[in-house]
């Protein structure tokens, strides 16, 4: 909400949850947001995903990495890519990630896109081979 001016919260009969001013819009959508073990400890943490809008045309997304320590969630980072979370589980975060940029005609061939694997060290996900 601080990235915005005058920010509006809605929440839609569907259950998006929409952040938004006059420019700029983030969606939320629940189905994008998963659980589980990602740093080191044995509390359970979340990565959100975020569809981000300038205007009327979406911007690359964010996913939102958010750990619990003791009893407060922290965002322990977002990392600007148009990746598609597919789950998270035992430290490791798969997702399908575009083999081309949002602004090439390529970025919505369903075959240019390959499932990687990664871990959360130090604010970056790292990719595990």
């Amino acid at each position: 909400m601080s990235q915005l001016s005058s920010p509006e919260k809605t929440i839609s009969q569907s259950g998006l949850i929409i952040i938004s001013d006059k420019q700029k819009r983030y969606i939320i959508e629940p189905a994008k947001i998963f659980n589980g073990l990602i740093d080191d400890d044995e509390n359970k943490d979340a990565i959100v995903s975020l569809s981000v809008f300038q205007g009327q045309f979406q911007t690359v997304s964010e996913q939102l990495i958010i750990l619990k320590a003791d009893r407060d969630f922290v965002l322990a980072g977002a990392i600007e890519s148009d990746m598609k979370i597919i789950s998270l589980k035992d430290r490791i975060i798969t997702a399908d990630v575009p083999e081309h940029s949002r602004n090439t005609p390529l970025f919505n061939c369903p075959s240019c896109w390959e499932v990687v694997k990664y871990r959360f060290k130090m604010g970056e996900l790292e990719r595990v081979e």
